[in-house]
């Protein structure tokens, strides 16, 4: 089960999304991280150089490490736990994971 989102489309589940930041908080990350990532190559040494970037981010923002990575994860795996999350967007392809970010975006309203 924590590996479907691999095969098919999984449901999203928006009150995963939505922990101890407001939707409005979620969304402006997940946009963020979707500008960050439309800039990638989507070579694997680009992707884990994006997760470096995320990292430094949660300290700009004033969020724990978890809070920036969590709704990308469920976004991405419709989970709260999944495989490592930047190695599985690399996997996914760039398409993919931008459509499954905008999913959630849209989600949240």
């Amino acid at each position: 089960p924590m590996n479907e989102f691999f095969i098919r489309e999984q449901p999203l589940d928006k009150s995963l999304l939505i922990g101890k930041k407001s939707a409005n908080e979620i969304k402006g990350h997940l946009e963020w991280v979707i500008d960050l990532l439309e800039d990638s190559d989507w070579s694997l040494g680009d992707i884990k150089d994006k997760e470096k970037k995320i990292v430094a981010r949660a300290k700009e923002i004033d969020w724990k490490v978890g809070e920036v990575f969590t709704p990308i994860r469920i976004a991405i795996a419709r989970n709260t736990i999944s495989p490592p999350l930047f190695e599985s967007m690399y996997l996914l392809g760039k398409e993919s994971v931008i459509k499954s970010l905008n999913q959630a975006i849209d989600i949240l309203g």
